[in-house]
Protein backbone atom coordinates (compact mmCIF):
# COMPACT_ATOMS: atom_id res chain seq x y z
CA UNK A 1 0.00 0.00 0.00
CA UNK A 2 1.32 3.40 -0.98
CA UNK A 3 0.68 6.59 0.94
CA UNK A 4 -0.64 9.33 -1.35
CA UNK A 5 -1.00 13.02 -0.52
CA UNK A 6 -3.10 15.34 -2.69
CA UNK A 7 -2.36 19.02 -2.21
CA UNK A 8 -5.66 20.73 -2.96
CA UNK A 9 -5.64 24.53 -3.25
CA UNK A 10 -8.45 26.55 -1.75
CA UNK A 11 -10.84 27.33 -4.60
CA UNK A 12 -12.52 30.28 -2.90
CA UNK A 13 -9.52 32.64 -3.04
CA UNK A 14 -6.82 33.74 -5.43
CA UNK A 15 -4.09 31.31 -6.48
CA UNK A 16 -1.70 34.26 -6.10
CA UNK A 17 -0.64 35.51 -2.67
CA UNK A 18 -3.43 37.41 -0.96
CA UNK A 19 -6.14 37.23 1.71
CA UNK A 20 -7.57 33.85 2.67
CA UNK A 21 -11.11 33.76 4.13
CA UNK A 22 -11.31 32.30 7.62
CA UNK A 23 -14.21 30.10 6.54
CA UNK A 24 -13.93 28.28 3.24
CA UNK A 25 -16.56 29.19 0.68
CA UNK A 26 -17.61 27.87 -2.71
CA UNK A 27 -15.26 28.01 -5.74
CA UNK A 28 -14.92 31.65 -6.81
CA UNK A 29 -15.16 30.87 -10.54
CA UNK A 30 -17.18 28.27 -12.47
CA UNK A 31 -13.98 26.90 -14.07
CA UNK A 32 -12.74 25.81 -10.66
CA UNK A 33 -15.71 23.53 -10.02
CA UNK A 34 -13.93 20.98 -12.24
CA UNK A 35 -11.33 20.44 -9.52
CA UNK A 36 -13.91 18.71 -7.32
CA UNK A 37 -14.65 15.76 -9.63
CA UNK A 38 -10.92 15.64 -10.47
CA UNK A 39 -10.15 14.96 -6.82
CA UNK A 40 -12.97 12.41 -6.60
CA UNK A 41 -11.55 10.47 -9.56
CA UNK A 42 -8.03 10.62 -8.12
CA UNK A 43 -9.26 9.33 -4.77
CA UNK A 44 -11.33 6.55 -6.32
CA UNK A 45 -8.49 5.41 -8.60
CA UNK A 46 -5.92 5.22 -5.81
CA UNK A 47 -8.38 3.39 -3.59
CA UNK A 48 -8.86 0.87 -6.42
CA UNK A 49 -5.07 0.41 -6.40
CA UNK A 50 -5.11 -0.20 -2.63
CA UNK A 51 -3.44 3.10 -1.75
CA UNK A 52 -4.08 5.26 1.29
CA UNK A 53 -5.04 8.84 0.30
CA UNK A 54 -4.82 12.04 2.33
CA UNK A 55 -5.90 15.52 1.27
CA UNK A 56 -4.27 18.73 2.46
CA UNK A 57 -6.00 22.01 1.68
CA UNK A 58 -4.43 25.49 1.73
CA UNK A 59 -4.30 28.56 -0.44
CA UNK A 60 -2.11 27.64 -3.41
CA UNK A 61 0.64 30.09 -2.49
CA UNK A 62 0.87 28.62 1.04
CA UNK A 63 2.20 25.24 -0.14
CA UNK A 64 5.96 24.98 0.44
CA UNK A 65 8.08 22.13 -1.00
CA UNK A 66 10.22 21.96 2.12
CA UNK A 67 7.16 20.70 4.02
CA UNK A 68 6.79 17.62 1.82
CA UNK A 69 10.13 16.61 0.34
CA UNK A 70 11.06 14.44 3.32
CA UNK A 71 7.52 13.45 4.20
CA UNK A 72 6.31 9.89 4.68
CA UNK A 73 4.27 9.98 1.46
CA UNK A 74 5.19 7.92 -1.59
CA UNK A 75 3.30 10.18 -4.02
CA UNK A 76 2.46 13.86 -3.63
CA UNK A 77 0.12 15.59 -6.10
CA UNK A 78 1.14 19.23 -6.56
CA UNK A 79 -1.06 21.85 -8.30
CA UNK A 80 0.10 24.50 -10.78
CA UNK A 81 3.83 23.87 -10.39
CA UNK A 82 6.72 22.33 -12.27
CA UNK A 83 9.28 20.08 -10.64
CA UNK A 84 11.98 22.75 -10.82
CA UNK A 85 9.68 25.06 -8.83
CA UNK A 86 8.50 22.47 -6.30
CA UNK A 87 11.06 19.67 -6.34
CA UNK A 88 9.94 16.59 -4.43
CA UNK A 89 12.27 14.13 -6.12
CA UNK A 90 10.53 11.08 -7.53
CA UNK A 91 7.40 11.44 -5.42
CA UNK A 92 6.04 14.60 -7.10
CA UNK A 93 3.09 14.46 -9.51
CA UNK A 94 2.33 17.89 -10.98
CA UNK A 95 -1.21 18.62 -12.14
CA UNK A 96 -2.75 21.46 -14.12
CA UNK A 97 -6.18 22.30 -15.57
CA UNK A 98 -6.25 22.61 -19.37
CA UNK A 99 -7.96 25.00 -21.79
CA UNK A 100 -10.84 22.50 -21.92
CA UNK A 101 -11.76 22.89 -18.25
CA UNK A 102 -12.79 19.28 -17.61
CA UNK A 103 -9.34 18.04 -18.67
CA UNK A 104 -6.23 17.96 -16.45
CA UNK A 105 -2.62 16.97 -16.98
CA UNK A 106 -0.63 14.95 -14.44
CA UNK A 107 3.11 14.56 -14.98
CA UNK A 108 6.32 13.86 -13.08
CA UNK A 109 8.04 16.99 -14.43
CA UNK A 110 5.39 19.68 -14.89
CA UNK A 111 2.77 20.93 -17.32
CA UNK A 112 2.55 22.39 -20.82
CA UNK A 113 5.94 22.48 -22.51
CA UNK A 114 7.53 20.97 -19.39
CA UNK A 115 5.71 17.64 -19.67
CA UNK A 116 8.19 14.77 -19.34
CA UNK A 117 6.42 12.93 -22.18
CA UNK A 118 4.78 15.08 -24.85
CA UNK A 119 1.48 14.11 -26.49
CA UNK A 120 2.08 12.41 -29.84
CA UNK A 121 -0.14 11.40 -32.73
CA UNK A 122 -2.02 8.13 -32.70
CA UNK A 123 -4.96 6.51 -34.49
CA UNK A 124 -8.15 8.53 -34.09
CA UNK A 125 -10.61 6.87 -31.74
CA UNK A 126 -13.29 9.55 -31.59
CA UNK A 127 -11.78 12.17 -29.29
CA UNK A 128 -11.64 14.78 -32.05
CA UNK A 129 -15.37 14.55 -32.77
CA UNK A 130 -16.26 14.55 -29.06
CA UNK A 131 -14.21 17.67 -28.33
CA UNK A 132 -15.41 19.25 -31.57
CA UNK A 133 -18.90 19.38 -30.06
CA UNK A 134 -17.69 22.14 -27.75
CA UNK A 135 -16.76 24.16 -30.82
CA UNK A 136 -20.12 23.56 -32.47
CA UNK A 137 -21.92 24.74 -29.32
CA UNK A 138 -19.65 27.85 -29.07
CA UNK A 139 -18.11 26.77 -25.76
CA UNK A 140 -14.65 27.81 -24.69
CA UNK A 141 -12.75 28.29 -21.44
CA UNK A 142 -14.54 31.62 -21.00
CA UNK A 143 -18.10 32.43 -22.06
CA UNK A 144 -18.29 33.52 -25.70
CA UNK A 145 -20.59 36.02 -27.43
CA UNK A 146 -23.00 34.69 -30.04
CA UNK A 147 -21.79 34.51 -33.64
CA UNK A 148 -22.31 37.73 -35.61
CA UNK A 149 -24.39 36.93 -38.69
CA UNK A 150 -23.06 39.95 -40.59
CA UNK A 151 -19.38 38.98 -40.12
CA UNK A 152 -18.26 37.77 -43.56
CA UNK A 153 -14.50 38.37 -43.50
CA UNK A 154 -12.20 35.51 -44.47
CA UNK A 155 -8.50 34.70 -44.74
CA UNK A 156 -7.20 37.08 -42.10
CA UNK A 157 -4.72 36.12 -39.38
CA UNK A 158 -6.28 35.69 -35.97
CA UNK A 159 -4.17 36.58 -32.91
CA UNK A 160 -5.68 35.73 -29.48
CA UNK A 161 -3.94 37.68 -26.72
CA UNK A 162 -2.67 36.00 -23.59
CA UNK A 163 -2.13 37.64 -20.22
CA UNK A 164 1.34 39.19 -20.58
CA UNK A 165 2.55 37.92 -17.19
CA UNK A 166 0.93 34.50 -17.36
CA UNK A 167 3.14 31.63 -16.17
CA UNK A 168 2.99 29.88 -19.54
CA UNK A 169 4.62 32.99 -21.04
CA UNK A 170 7.11 33.29 -18.21
CA UNK A 171 8.26 29.66 -18.31
CA UNK A 172 7.55 28.50 -21.86
CA UNK A 173 8.33 31.36 -24.20
CA UNK A 174 11.34 33.48 -25.12
CA UNK A 175 9.01 36.00 -26.78
CA UNK A 176 6.55 38.32 -25.03
CA UNK A 177 2.93 38.64 -26.13
CA UNK A 178 3.65 42.22 -27.20
CA UNK A 179 6.60 41.24 -29.40
CA UNK A 180 4.73 38.30 -30.94
CA UNK A 181 1.81 40.57 -31.80
CA UNK A 182 4.17 43.23 -33.17
CA UNK A 183 5.93 40.73 -35.43
CA UNK A 184 2.60 39.40 -36.69
CA UNK A 185 1.24 42.87 -37.40
CA UNK A 186 4.41 43.97 -39.19
CA UNK A 187 4.44 40.87 -41.39
CA UNK A 188 0.74 41.20 -42.20
CA UNK A 189 1.21 44.86 -43.09
CA UNK A 190 3.94 43.98 -45.61
CA UNK A 191 1.78 41.22 -47.09
CA UNK A 192 -1.42 43.30 -47.10
CA UNK A 193 -3.24 40.76 -44.91
CA UNK A 194 -5.82 41.67 -42.27
CA UNK A 195 -5.23 40.77 -38.61
CA UNK A 196 -8.01 40.32 -36.07
CA UNK A 197 -6.82 40.55 -32.46
CA UNK A 198 -8.93 39.48 -29.48
CA UNK A 199 -8.18 40.74 -25.98
CA UNK A 200 -8.09 38.31 -23.09
CA UNK A 201 -11.30 38.57 -21.03
CA UNK A 202 -9.77 37.79 -17.62
CA UNK A 203 -7.84 41.03 -17.14
CA UNK A 204 -8.83 43.91 -19.47
CA UNK A 205 -6.37 46.30 -17.81
CA UNK A 206 -3.43 44.13 -18.91
CA UNK A 207 -4.59 44.45 -22.51
CA UNK A 208 -4.12 48.23 -22.81
CA UNK A 209 -0.68 48.14 -24.44
CA UNK A 210 -1.71 45.34 -26.81
CA UNK A 211 -4.85 47.22 -27.85
CA UNK A 212 -2.87 50.43 -28.38
CA UNK A 213 -0.37 48.57 -30.56
CA UNK A 214 -3.11 46.95 -32.64
CA UNK A 215 -4.90 50.21 -33.33
CA UNK A 216 -1.72 51.69 -34.82
CA UNK A 217 -2.16 49.42 -37.86
CA UNK A 218 -4.72 50.15 -40.57
CA UNK A 219 -4.91 46.44 -41.44
CA UNK A 220 -5.76 45.32 -37.89
CA UNK A 221 -8.92 45.15 -35.80
CA UNK A 222 -9.22 44.80 -32.02
CA UNK A 223 -12.22 43.07 -30.47
CA UNK A 224 -13.46 41.74 -27.17
CA UNK A 225 -17.04 41.19 -28.32
CA UNK A 226 -16.71 38.37 -30.86
CA UNK A 227 -16.71 34.63 -30.37
CA UNK A 228 -13.24 33.16 -30.44
CA UNK A 229 -14.66 30.28 -32.47
CA UNK A 230 -16.05 32.54 -35.19
CA UNK A 231 -12.70 34.33 -35.38
CA UNK A 232 -10.82 31.04 -35.66
CA UNK A 233 -13.27 29.55 -38.13
CA UNK A 234 -12.98 32.37 -40.68
CA UNK A 235 -9.22 32.84 -40.37
CA UNK A 236 -6.43 31.80 -42.71
CA UNK A 237 -4.37 30.65 -39.72
CA UNK A 238 -4.00 31.42 -36.02
CA UNK A 239 -0.89 33.13 -34.62
CA UNK A 240 -0.21 33.06 -30.89
CA UNK A 241 2.52 32.63 -28.31
CA UNK A 242 1.53 29.35 -26.66
CA UNK A 243 -2.09 29.82 -25.64
CA UNK A 244 -4.44 26.92 -25.07
CA UNK A 245 -6.43 28.46 -27.93
CA UNK A 246 -3.98 26.49 -30.07
CA UNK A 247 -5.87 23.30 -29.20
CA UNK A 248 -9.16 24.95 -30.13
CA UNK A 249 -7.66 26.10 -33.44
CA UNK A 250 -6.61 22.51 -34.20
CA UNK A 251 -10.15 21.36 -33.48
CA UNK A 252 -11.25 23.86 -36.13
CA UNK A 253 -8.71 22.32 -38.52
CA UNK A 254 -6.60 25.48 -38.60
CA UNK A 255 -2.83 25.77 -38.90
CA UNK A 256 -1.20 27.34 -35.82
CA UNK A 257 1.83 29.64 -35.77
CA UNK A 258 3.34 29.40 -32.27
CA UNK A 259 5.99 31.84 -31.02
CA UNK A 260 6.40 29.91 -27.77
CA UNK A 261 6.38 26.29 -26.60
CA UNK A 262 3.33 24.26 -25.62
CA UNK A 263 2.15 20.69 -25.27
CA UNK A 264 0.74 20.85 -28.82
CA UNK A 265 3.89 22.10 -30.56
CA UNK A 266 5.73 18.74 -30.61
CA UNK A 267 5.14 16.04 -33.27
CA UNK A 268 2.42 18.14 -34.86
CA UNK A 269 2.59 18.86 -38.60
CA UNK A 270 -0.13 21.49 -38.26
CA UNK A 271 1.82 23.73 -35.87
CA UNK A 272 4.69 25.90 -37.11
CA UNK A 273 7.28 27.20 -34.66
CA UNK A 274 7.72 30.88 -35.48
CA UNK A 275 11.28 32.17 -35.42
CA UNK A 276 10.84 35.17 -37.72
CA UNK A 277 8.44 36.61 -40.27
CA UNK A 278 9.64 34.22 -43.00
CA UNK A 279 7.93 31.41 -41.09
CA UNK A 280 4.60 33.22 -41.40
CA UNK A 281 5.14 33.48 -45.15
CA UNK A 282 5.87 29.75 -45.28
CA UNK A 283 2.60 29.06 -43.49
CA UNK A 284 0.60 31.22 -45.89
CA UNK A 285 2.20 29.55 -48.91
CA UNK A 286 1.65 26.10 -47.40
CA UNK A 287 -2.06 26.76 -46.85
CA UNK A 288 -2.60 28.18 -50.33
CA UNK A 289 -0.74 25.21 -51.84
CA UNK A 290 -2.98 22.78 -49.97
CA UNK A 291 -6.04 24.58 -51.25
CA UNK A 292 -4.76 24.61 -54.83
CA UNK A 293 -3.99 20.88 -54.70
CA UNK A 294 -7.29 20.13 -52.93
CA UNK A 295 -5.43 18.14 -50.33
CA UNK A 296 -7.26 17.16 -47.17
CA UNK A 297 -5.17 16.96 -44.01
CA UNK A 298 -8.06 16.34 -41.61
CA UNK A 299 -6.71 13.01 -40.40
CA UNK A 300 -3.49 14.60 -39.14
CA UNK A 301 -5.53 16.99 -37.00
CA UNK A 302 -7.58 14.09 -35.64
CA UNK A 303 -4.51 11.98 -34.90
CA UNK A 304 -2.87 14.69 -32.84
CA UNK A 305 -6.02 15.56 -30.89
CA UNK A 306 -6.51 11.86 -30.09
CA UNK A 307 -2.92 11.58 -28.84
CA UNK A 308 -3.33 14.78 -26.84
CA UNK A 309 -6.55 13.52 -25.24
CA UNK A 310 -5.05 10.09 -24.47
CA UNK A 311 -2.29 11.81 -22.52
CA UNK A 312 -4.66 13.61 -20.16
CA UNK A 313 -7.36 13.03 -17.55
CA UNK A 314 -10.98 14.00 -18.22
CA UNK A 315 -13.34 14.35 -15.26
CA UNK A 316 -16.25 13.49 -17.57
CA UNK A 317 -14.71 10.07 -18.33
CA UNK A 318 -13.51 7.98 -15.40
CA UNK A 319 -11.71 5.57 -17.76
CA UNK A 320 -9.07 8.21 -18.45
CA UNK A 321 -7.90 7.89 -14.84
CA UNK A 322 -7.03 4.22 -15.37
CA UNK A 323 -3.65 5.46 -16.66
CA UNK A 324 -2.68 6.00 -13.03
CA UNK A 325 -0.88 2.86 -11.88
Amino acid sequence: MRKVLILAPRLDCSFKEGPVPAVEGSPNHPLRTNYLPFYEHLLRRHEELGDSVTFEKKALWQFDPSDYKRSEYDIVYVPHKQKYQFDLGNKGRYYMQQVIPSIFSIDKEGWGADLSIKPTRCKDNGAFDILKQRIISNKSKFDQPDYKEDFKEKDYVFFPCQLPHDETIKYHSDTSVYNALLQTLEWAKRKNIKVWVKGHPANPASMIDLRTLTLQYDNAEWTTSMSIHQLIENSLFVALVNSGVGIEALLHGKIVAAYGRADYTTDNPNVFSVKDSSTLSDIKDYIYLKRMNHRCEKESFKEFIQGWYNHYFDVTDSKTFSKII
